[in-house]
């Protein structure tokens, strides 16, 4: 059986980042960027502190049906004890204190085992609950931390007849196929490459042999199992959108594959907005006629449609929950004010005076409705987190500019009583949603987030982070704490700005309009009066206002507000009119004319 050594790392140093944080990492020797274990076989795992430690409590998820970690040791000569082991469904948690050691420190030597029926691996991630150092110091308030992609493999490479032992067979079965011959039931490729020259040549069985037979050869490092499946991506946790380059990528609830919208002139330096009811993306774009303006796409017309048209710069928008009306960030006055409007682009009303809003990021509203959050500074010291009612009322200074967090892309939590944002440092953190609140850091894992937005989804917190080359999205869950991949970049793509469709919302949902047809007649009855039920998603009646409007008013004219059709002139084919509510839900009814 294959032992594979591991240096799991845990880097004390302060001044990696501005905070003075303290790197809790997973490091493979060799620069490596998953560990490869063996179907049915074990790897053998360090844990390292780097800066000296005399205590430790910390957590390692894993998907326990697939690896397990079966043994935890003690490393002799660091002063710290074999660690105690508390298992848990999905976690095991290790823990142990004694006299430490004043620099690097091993203090612990893990194995785990793939289970002989693994299809994948797993994503291992750490919580550290406590972290003590040689001087007695607990540091655990600003650690960062990585993780660690477990890969399962099939073949150990220099193994081709899969005995996992690497012998004279072997290298007498690659001799064999390297000069032409045939080797039936054998395959020889990849797991005969030794050299890694992608063949399998007289060169590799001549390894193999001086392998078999103990013979050093420099390739030792090269004998390990090749990569089958590794970590598998966890299902999106809502419906998600985000940016690949200038396109708009979505993926379903539940599911892990993009599809793109044809959503022309997107711009990414602002987050798309699913709505409420999934049928429309929000975005912003530079259009020739209007600047940069909203846009709304319709997913199932594929029709898209300018909100805004004023000619000013109007961006970083967000649907109300109820699908019904928009908040957004505008510069055609100073200072920059937040807008709301109707979902159609009607009824513009500026919300905000007195704080200047910053036009380079987003707003976000409330999941109640109740509240619209963005990033403004007053006297312009520094920018903090805002939030005001869509009314104007209420304004509030939730994170003080004077902290000076240089706070980017904020947006409401699925729960609704935080704010989470990217601070100037990178990181994801959370602001709970009341005056002068104190922030705290989200996720501690080490990457950063770019200058990208968080998402926030009904399990926590969705962000990009360079855990490996390219940025991959990673979710934190907030019940644990676990990271979980939840989408893979692929390698020509740097993915950005992931966002969730807000679920749990009440909007309007449908329009029904009765009767739904009508003959009026010049000489007879020339009047229809039309009535319009309104129901919102959950089932119940809305009291929205419904505008009335005729497709063709020189044939038949329909009262804006109280739906009264009036025929005008003789159209057989009949004219539609239709109820809208604020230009989110509507339907139509065919009204004919006869002589």
């Amino acid at each position: 059986m294959t032992r594979l050594a591991l240096g799991l790392t845990i880097m004390l140093a302060l001044g990696l980042r501005p905070a003075a944080a303290q790197v809790v990492d997973f490091q493979i020797p060799g620069g490596d960027s998953a560990l490869i274990i063996l179907t049915g076989a074990r790897a053998t795992v360090d844990l390292r502190v780097t800066g000296g430690a005399r205590a430790y409590d910390i957590t390692l998820f894993l998907d326990d049906a697939r690896v397990r970690l079966v043994q935890a040791d003690s490393v002799p000569g660091y002063g710290l004890p074999k660690p105690t082991v508390t298992p848990g469904t999905g976690v095991v948690t290790i823990a142990a204190s004694g006299t430490g050691y004043s620099s690097t420190t091993l203090i612990a030597r893990l194995i785990f085992e793939m289970d002989s029926l693994a299809q994948q691996g797993t994503l291992i991630s750490l919580r550290v609950n406590s972290l003590t150092n040689y001087s007695g110091v607990e540091v655990v308030g600003s650690h960062l931390t990585g993780l660690l992609n477990v890969c399962q493999a099939l073949v150990l490479r220099g193994d081709v007849t899969g005995d996992r032992v690497i012998s004279s067979r072997d290298a007498l079965i690659t001799l064999t196929a390297a000069v032409g011959l045939p080797v039936p039931g054998f395959q020889v490729m990849p797991g005969g490459d030794i050299d890694l020259d992608r063949a399998a040549t007289s060169r590799d069985a001549l390894f193999m042999l001086s392998l078999g037979i103990g013979l050093y050869t420099g390739y030792e490092g090269n004998i390990k199992g090749i990569a089958n499946a590794c970590a598998p991506l966890h299902p999106s946790p809502g419906d998600m959108l985000f940016f690949r380059a200038s396109d708009i990528y979505g993926i379903a609830a539940g599911d892990t594959i993009p599809r793109r919208y044809n959503t022309p002139q997107a711009y990414n330096a602002y987050p798309a907005r699913w709505s409420p009811d999934r049928r429309r993306i929000l975005y912003t774009a530079y259009t020739p006629s209007f600047y940069y303006d909203l846009l709304a796409y319709d997913t199932l017309t594929g029709l898209v449609d300018t909100l805004v048209r004023n000619g000013s710069y109007d961006v970083g928008a967000d649907w109300s929950p109820d699908g019904t009306r928009i908040a957004f960030v505008s510069q055609r006055v100073y200072p920059y004010p937040l807008y709301v409007m109707n979902a159609n682009g009607t009824g513009q009303v500026q919300v905000t005076t007195g704080v200047v809003l910053n036009t380079g990021q987003p707003v976000s509203w409330s999941p109640d409705g109740t509240r619209i959050a963005f990033v403004a500074c007053q006297t312009c010291g520094g920018y903090g987190i805002w939030m005001v009612g869509p009314d104007g009322s209420g304004l509030t200074e939730v994170l003080q500019g004077s902290l000076n967090h240089n706070p980017y892309n904020p947006v409401w939590t699925a729960a609704g009583d935080s704010i989470y944002y990217r601070r100037g440092d990178g990181y994801v953190w959370s602001v709970a949603a009341q005056a002068a609140a104190t922030p705290v850091r989200v996720s501690p894992l080490y990457g950063g987030t770019e200058s990208d937005s968080p998402g926030a989804s009904s399990l926590g917190a969705v962000f990009k982070s360079y855990v490996r080359s390219p940025y991959d999205f990673f979710l934190r869950r907030s019940s644990d704490g676990r990271h979980l991949r939840v989408h893979r970049n692929t390698v020509n793509s740097n993915d950005s700005r992931p966002s969730f469709r807000r679920s749990g919302g009440v909007y309007v949902d449908t329009v029904t309009i009765a009767p739904d047809s009508a003959s009026l007649s010049l000489s007879g009855t020339t009047t229809q009066q039309f009535t319009a039920t309104v129901k919102n998603n959950d089932g119940s009646t809305s009291s929205a206002a419904v505008r009335w409007i005729s497709r063709n008013p020189a044939r038949v004219t329909v009262d804006s507000l109280g739906g009264l059709a009036t025929a005008v002139s003789v159209d057989t084919a009949g004219v539609f009119i239709v109820a809208t509510v604020r230009g989110w839900r509507s339907d139509s009814a065919r009204v004919r004319v006869t002589p």
